[in-house]
Order: structure tokens, then C-alpha cells, then sequence
């Protein structure tokens, strides 16, 4: 095994070195300049049990997706682990210790230890010595903000064998975003031009989040095979950056109808089309019918089914408690109607789509 920690770029490890598999997506920024994009790699030569993968960079959105999918991959290497997730605000050097023992619960532990440049003194140094002699039936993430703090601790890190670095960075210039936006829409089987991915960078700005989002509603939306155009991005998009049509949605999801109507006719005054409104709502219910289908199941376990973050599982969760059965049903077919109205060019889509906030926000009391 190498002595020195891992840390992946462009010119990285060659793949062959590589034996047991822990894929993980990450973004490379090569040395001249180039273009920033994300690939798959794999990230480390044992398998993730007895190693440490440790999450830096910049961007908070590329952080949480690197993070869910080694959450993943370490669900997909042993279905039983028992996964133990915080925040390192408070955690002491014994509850890191604690951490770090047997499990009552299961052969293998996963640790998910977000913000660690906030670990204390002691719990620092208490990490430190685990990754000298880390255990074989446990796998850890660890995940820095960016930043200066806890840079000591990243450069102790860094020394260990026994760690991975996984450094994911937002996009520098212009380009690198239509870059970043095109690798997006090839990730989700969608071919997009240039000039798209620049259209949709000047439209929604340079929130990652925002664009990915952007690009999966397109994908849901267009027909299969269709290809993402400057035409269609100037018909979806133009003359508002900061509309995001995922956000009437939400409100309307959460019974606050006047928000939801107050984003609707600021999205119409600059000229969304109400077809992308109504895929961010079939969207939103998918993503409400599948978690409540799986209630019972652990965030982690709910996020790995249905490939979507563990953030927003939580947050699904939450807009759940006002929901049943009966109203998601219902939610679905008025979602399905407005689809059906908007792609036949209905004569007032204003119209439909208010009735649309209208009815799946009182579909909350259905029962």
C-alpha cells in the first residue's frame, strides 16, 4: 500500500492500481486551467472498511453528493453496516472513542462526521490516532467545510496511510460552469450545446445546486432522446436568474398557497414556461410518494433506494407530516391533468397553473 494519503486530480493514480472498488464522483480541475467536470473514480485500493475518506473542498452541493454516494457504496459493500452520523460541534475525544468501538448492532460501523474543522483539541487528536491504526470492520467519512479552520488537522489527515482525499471545488470561470453543466446533462443521458449550457449558466446563475436541479427537471421534462438546446433554455429560463421553479413547488407542497401564487406570477411575468413549473411539481410529488412508501426505512436506507440525498429526504419528511395516501393519490392525478394542459397548449396556462398550486395545496386535507 502506498504510504502517503491519496488525493485524487486529473492526473491521478492510475485506475489499475486500484483493486476493490469504492466509486465516488468527484470534480477534477486539471493544473492549466481547464475545464472543471466530475468523473467516476475509484477511490481507494481496499474497499471502504478500514479506511477514511475524507471529503474538502468549496462547494457545499458537490460535499453532500460526495458524501451521499460513499454513504452508498458503503451500503452497497455491506447492507448491515450500522451507520452512525454527526456533526463534530461538541463531540468529545471519548464519544469519538465510543464511536470508534464495537457494535452491539452489527459486524461493521460506518462513521459520517461532517464539519470537522469544529472538533475540539482533544477529539482531533483523538482522530488522528485512530487513522495511525484504524480497524478493519470500520469505514469513516470525514467531511471539511472549506476554509481555513481545521487545517492542522486536515494536514495530519493527509499524512495518514490510511486516508483518501476527495477534494470537490466549485467551478473557477465561466467556462468551467458550462463545462461542469454540460458533464451534468451527460450524466443524466442528455446531449446539450454550448451555447445551452451557457444559456442556462446566465440564467440560473452559478448556484451548483440550483443548476443541477435545473438540468434534472429538464431532464424529466423533454422526451427521450431530445437534446437540451440554447432554444429550449431561452424558452424555460430567460430573463430570470433567480427563478427556481422547484420553490413553488415546495410551497404549494406545504399547504402556503400565497407564496406558492406569488412565485407562480413572478415566474410568468419573466417568461418561465409552465411546462418546467409542472415538472418541478411531478418531481416534488415522486419524491413525496416514494418516501412515504418508505417510511419506515432509515434516511440512509430511503436515500440509496431512490438516489436521492439524505438532506432531502429529511426535508421530504418534514412536508410529509401534513400528507396521506389518499392526498398524494390525489396530488398525482391533478399534477398528471395539468401536464396534459400545459403540453396541449391550453388557451389560459396562468390559469392552470394557479389551479394547480391551488389544488395540490388543499390535496394536504384529503382524506
Amino acid at each position: 500500500m502506498n504510504s502517503k494519503t491519496k488525493r485524487f486530480s486529473r492526473d491521478a493514480q492510475t485506475r489499475s492500481e486500484l483493486s476493490q472498488l469504492w466509486p465516488t464522483r468527484v470534480n477534477f480541475r486539471s493544473s492549466n486551467g481547464d475545464s472543471i467536470r466530475e468523473e467516476t473514480i475509484l477511490v481507494t485500493v481496499a474497499g471502504p472498511f478500514g479506511r477514511i475518506l475524507l471529503i474538502t473542498g468549496n462547494a457545499e452541493y458537490l460535499r453532500d453528493r460526495t458524501r451521499a454516494k460513499a454513504v452508498a457504496s458503503i451500503k452497497n459493500a455491506d447492507a448491515g453496516v450500522n451507520l452512525v452520523e454527526a456533526t463534530s460541534v461538541g463531540v468529545s475525544a471519548a464519544e469519538l472513542i465510543g464511536m470508534t468501538g464495537p457494535s452491539l448492532f452489527s459486524e461493521t460501523t460506518a462513521i459520517v462526521l461532517t464539519e470537522i474543522e469544529n472538533l475540539a483539541d482533544d477529539a482531533s487528536d483523538a482522530l488522528v490516532d485512530y487513522a495511525a491504526n484504524p480497524q478493519d470492520e470500520i469505514t469513516i467519512v470525514l467531511v471539511h467545510s472549506g476554509g481555513n479552520k481545521g487545517r492542522g488537522l486536515l494536514q495530519k489527515l493527509r499524512a495518514s496511510p490510511s486516508v483518501d482525499e476527495v477534494a470537490v471545488n466549485a467551478p473557477k470561470y465561466d467556462n468551467d460552469y458550462a463545462a461542469w453543466v454540460r458533464a451534468e446533462a451527460r450524466d443524466r443521458g442528455r446531449k446539450m450545446d454550448d451555447r445551452a449550457a451557457v444559456g442556462l449558466v446566465n440564467a440560473i446563475g452559478k448556484d451548483l445546486r440550483a443548476l443541477a436541479g435545473a438540468i434534472d427537471q429538464l431532464a424529466l421534462t423533454l422526451a427521450d432522446g431530445e437534446p437540451v438546446t440554447s432554444e429550449l433554455i431561452d424558452e424555460y429560463f430567460s430573463g430570470r436568474a433567480e427563478i427556481k421553479t422547484y420553490e413553488i413547488a415546495d410551497a404549494a407542497f406545504e399547504g402556503n398557497i400565497s407564496r406558492a401564487l406569488e412565485k407562480v406570477r413572478w415566474s410568468f411575468e419573466n417568461k418561465v414556461s409552465p411546462v418546467f413549473m409542472v415538472a418541478a411539481f411531478a418531481s416534488g410529488v415522486r419524491g413525496l410518494a416514494s418516501v412515504s412508501a418508505s417510511a419506515a426505512m432509515s434516511d440512509g436506507d430511503i436515500a440509496k433506494a431512490h438516489g436521492m440525498p439524505p438532506f432531502k429526504v429529511k426535508a421530504i419528511r418534514s412536508t410529509l407530516r401534513g400528507w396521506n395516501d389518499v392526498g398524494i393519490a390525489h396530488a398525482i392525478e391533478v399534477i398528471a391533468n395539468a401536464d396534459t394542459d400545459v403540453k396541449g397548449g391550453a388557451a389560459d396556462a396562468g390559469w392552470v397553473i394557479e389551479r394547480l398550486v391551488i389544488d395540490v395545496a388543499k390535496a394536504r386535507d384529503v382524506r
